[in-house]
């Protein structure tokens, strides 16, 4: 059986529910397929509470652009920056009219805040955060009609004659391979953090869409551009992998906490830098041995002068209520007692490579958000992503409506077919019995380790080239991988696993192969060969040429 639609959204997020309600809206079948249900899936369900639009006086889509553009540090694409700045009132007002429920002054007017980087107060708050504005896009998704399958992971973007024909999807809740003819893609998969050992991301977001498009011949950018958030939890144990947004955490004017190194001596954090700035901060003190016993800082909310119940109706103002109860329920008293924090994989800058309306190089593959770059430049300003999510989203909807509209449907439904059959018969190949045999889990902690080890915080070429060397051999060992599930468990998450490794494997290959060309220290990407930025900024490029990749330099 084939299933058959107008548009074919891969991605539950914030930015794949979107992209369906704009297509919906133009009176387009949309089908929206997503790795775990919409609402639960990706990172924006993940996110903290700030939008950023121009919405206050003295602020513009201009000036918005320029703050973008400047904490980008000069390497966002011009154009992208622009629709991102001009568009975003207008999708504040779209969620408003959906019912995300902003925070608002006593006249009604949405409450501004000002987060490092911008030149005057910028973000809307949103009470919830990623969370509520999840619930709402979801019943705005069954109002429209929307198809959604959840637990549905893509294998593979078919084309006939150039154009997107289609795909072939992973029904997790069966085990069966499901060939889809559709006019047009969305791709809206997310980032590329888990990647790497030390992150917060969200555990779906494993570069699927960066590799999907690779392979449908589309050209990537920016990709070693990852932003780290500085201040996640690296003990107690408990919280690993928190992150503690240090925006509210240490702010004079929030919970006016200090960031100390292993001396006790406090780093100076006023005014608030920006995030690249915070993580080079802190890799001096690393750099000078000054870390604590677990490789961070401490950050020290007990020297506080605030008193234990002012500190407590803060968080409750500016943090989400789940993520408070979540530090309750691992027992971990962060107000009185202070928890060792590193800079972590947060965020992927550099994605597929499009234009303003989301399209890809491949007629008919369009891609929005976070696996899409790069809008953001070295650095992303606090409360870019979720406008990102919206505006492009938005975008990529429209124009895949638009795309399709004078075209007939995609007719490659023998491609489709074919490129099914061969998909089942490697998943039925997975499940074979071998001598020697590795597990999924066991290849993917691997791949992350070393990734960390040698493409993390801090890289070099001598330790890059061995990471490439590590894929090489992993990826020579990808015959010897299998499941001992089979395809007819229900949720074969061992299955899923196999089927994302060779797609990590494949991103990390090429964001190994990007950060060795960006000879040059700038914005999260950090050469200790290369400590110095360019004096002219330029994007990499990468593009699949036979049996090959392809990088080259483009100029601003």
């Amino acid at each position: 059986m084939i299933l058959e639609t107008d548009l074919l959204v891969l991605g539950g997020g914030g930015t794949g529910a979107r992209a369906a309600l704009a297509a919906a809206e133009e009176g387009l079948a949309v089908t929206l397929v997503s790795k775990n249900p919409p609402g639960r899936s990706g990172s924006t369900a993940l996110a903290f509470e700030t939008m950023q639009a121009a919405l206050g006086p003295g602020d513009s889509p201009e000036l918005h652009c320029h703050d973008t553009f400047t904490c980008g540090r000069s390497l966002s694409y011009p154009h992208l920056a622009r629709a991102l700045a001009g568009d975003a009132p207008g999708r504040v007002k779209d969620l408003a009219d959906l019912g995300v429920d902003f925070k608002r002054d006593l006249y009604g007017r949405i409450t501004l805040i000002h987060e490092p980087g911008q030149t005057v107060s910028r973000s809307c708050f949103i009470n919830g955060g990623g969370s509520q504005l999840m619930k709402v896009l979801v019943r705005a998704l069954s109002r429209a009609g929307v198809e959604v399958l959840p637990d549905v992971a893509c294998l593979e973007v078919v084309l006939w004659d150039g154009s997107v024909a289609g795909a072939v999807l992973l029904d997790l809740a069966s085990g069966n391979v499901l060939p889809v003819k559709a006019g047009a893609v969305i791709l809206a998969t997310g980032g590329y953090g888990q990647l790497w050992s030390m992150t917060d991301t969200a555990v779906d977001t494993t570069g699927d869409g960066v590799a999907l498009a690779y392979r449908a011949g589309a050209t990537l950018t920016d990709l070693e551009m990852v932003l780290f958030y500085p201040t996640a939890v690296v003990h107690p144990h408990s919280c690993k992998g928190m992150l503690i947004p240090y925006e509210v955490f240490l702010d004079p004017a929030g919970l006016a906490g200090r960031l100390l190194n292993s001396d006790g001596t406090p780093l100076d954090t006023s005014p608030l830098p920006t995030r690249d700035t915070l993580v080079s901060m802190m890799m001096a003190q690393f750099h000078q041995e000054k870390a604590t016993p677990n490789g961070g800082l401490w950050l020290d909310l007990a020297s506080s002068p605030l008193t234990h119940g002012r500190k407590q109706e803060l968080m409750a103002q500016h943090l989400p209520r789940a993520y408070i109860r979540h530090l309750g329920a691992l027992g971990v008293d962060i107000l009185e007692s202070p928890v060792e924090v590193s800079p972590m994989v947060h965020y992927s800058l550099g994605g597929v490579l499009i234009d303003e309306n989301g399209l890809t190089t491949v007629p008919g593959l369009f891609a929005a958000g976070e696996v899409a770059g790069n809008v953001h430049g070295a650095n992303r300003l606090s409360g870019n992503a979720l406008t990102e999510t919206q505006v492009f989203g938005y975008r990529a909807g429209k124009a895949a409506s638009s795309y399709l509209k004078p075209l007939r449907a995609a007719t490659g439904e023998d491609m489709v077919v074919r490129a099914a059959r061969g998909w089942r018969e490697r998943t039925l190949g997975l499940l074979a019995p071998k001598s020697g045999q590795l597990r999924p889990h066991e290849i993917k902690a691997a791949l992350k380790a070393e990734a960390w080890k040698h493409l993390g915080l801090e890289r070099n070429d001598g330790g890059m080239r061995a990471f490439l060397d590590f894929l090489e051999d992993a990826s020579g060992n990808l015959g010897l991988m299998g499941v001992l599930e089979g395809l007819d468990t229900p949720y074969p998450y061992p299955l899923l696993e196999a089927l994302e490794v060779s797609m990590m494997l494949e991103t990390s290959r090429l964001v190994a192969l990007s950060a060795i060309a960006r000879e040059e220290t700038r914005g999260h990407h950090f050469r200790s060969d290369y400590p110095d930025a360019l004096e002219e900024p330029s994007h990499t490029q990468v593009s699949p040429q036979g049996e090959g990749s392809v990088i080259r330099r483009a100029v601003l």
